[in-house]
């Protein structure tokens, strides 16, 4: 009797750890696809704000109840490249006019960006300018705008809503460095 007592706890407690393990499991499988992504940075486009190799945390439902904003730092895969994700901030929304003179950016008049981003940028990209972003789309620059791929670039080109992933708020990664991104 005392064996089978044994035999049967040992099972339960079996029974018990694999749906344990299949809950977590199933877990992560429904917040890394409807709630949340870890990316990391790759290169310094986005330099001062984040750096080569952070690790963020891209937001998938914040665009599900509201519309993305100029200065939102959001992800989306690149056109054709399913394995990477790119990290820009949105410069110029639906209807805004966006130009480039005097080695700088400016939307609807004002310098885009604000006076964050008040440097001399050496390339316009090959859009011609000035360009009024249709509905749907986003124009994103790289916060390090001389060493960054981004919509100026016809390659990347403006970002439609559907592309983006989620927006970016929170880095995880240096340690050091970890919380809200301003």
């Amino acid at each position: 009797m005392l064996k089978k007592t044994i035999k049967n706890d040992t099972l339960r407690g079996l029974i018990e750890w694999v749906i344990a393990i299949a809950v977590a499991v199933l877990l992560y499988f429904v917040c890394t696809t409807f709630l949340f992504q870890v990316a990391t940075v790759d290169g310094a486009s986005m330099n001062p704000t984040l750096a080569h190799n952070e690790r963020v945390i891209v937001n998938q439902l914040a665009y599900r109840f509201s519309e993305p904003q100029i200065g939102d730092i959001i992800a989306f895969p690149p056109s054709g490249d399913t394995g990477m994700t790119y990290v820009k901030r949105i410069v110029a929304t639906p209807g805004d006019t966006i130009d480039f003179y005097n080695m700088r950016f400016f939307v609807n008049g004002e310098i885009a960006g604000g006076e964050m981003f008040d440097y001399d940028t050496r390339d316009s990209g090959n859009h011609h300018f000035p360009l009024i972003i249709p509905d749907e789309y986003y124009f994103v620059l790289g916060d390090n705008r001389n060493n960054s791929s981004d919509s100026r670039n016809i390659s990347i080109g403006l970002i439609h809503r559907d592309q983006i992933t989620g927006r970016i708020r929170t880095r995880i990664w240096p340690i050091n460095e970890m919380g809200r991104i301003r």
